[in-house]
């Protein structure tokens, strides 16, 4: 019974890990109908474990989720533009000053002066919805593969 016990606790701790080590893509926006969308849209890379999806649904939310994990296990943030309260350009201002992790900022309202303020605080990608999510996924298996390989590297 103790050695079951103690495998037991091994293959739980073995999960957290693989849990842990999981890339994150954080997405926020605050219309929870993106959760679907983007689980169906990726739903072989989900299933692959590839990635997970982490969606906050406010700038509040977003900021206890980062202050809560290893930055490391984030490679992708993706921010709506607007939002209720903080919207996604400011937090892409304050985020690009505090961490160097590639944001990704998305709309549905597409216009010149969102862009410019996209390119102003240095948005990786400016994506306009609806999101083309072919081009979107190429740019996140680039963003996957050049981050792993930069770690096996290290």
């Amino acid at each position: 019974m103790f050695i079951f016990e103690k495998y037991v606790i091994f293959e739980k701790l073995i999960i957290l890990y693989l849990n842990y080590m999981i890339q994150k893509i954080l997405v926020v926006d605050d219309d929870e109908d993106v959760v679907p969308l983007f689980n169906q849209m990726f739903k072989t890379e989900l299933e692959e474990r590839l990635f997970e999806f982490v969606f906050k649904f406010s700038a509040v939310e977003t900021n206890d989720y980062i202050l809560s994990v290893s930055l490391e296990t984030i490679l992708l943030i993706m921010l709506d533009i607007n939002m209720p309260g903080k919207s996604g350009i400011e937090m892409l201002k304050e985020l690009k000053k505090e961490i160097d992790i590639p944001i990704f900022i998305f709309t549905g309202y597409d216009d010149e002066i969102n862009r410019k303020y996209a390119e102003l605080f240095k948005a990786d990608k400016y994506l306009p919805k609806p999101i083309d999510f072919n081009e979107l996924r190429k740019d996140i298996l680039n963003l996957f593969y050049k981050h792993n390989t930069k770690k096996d590297t290290n």
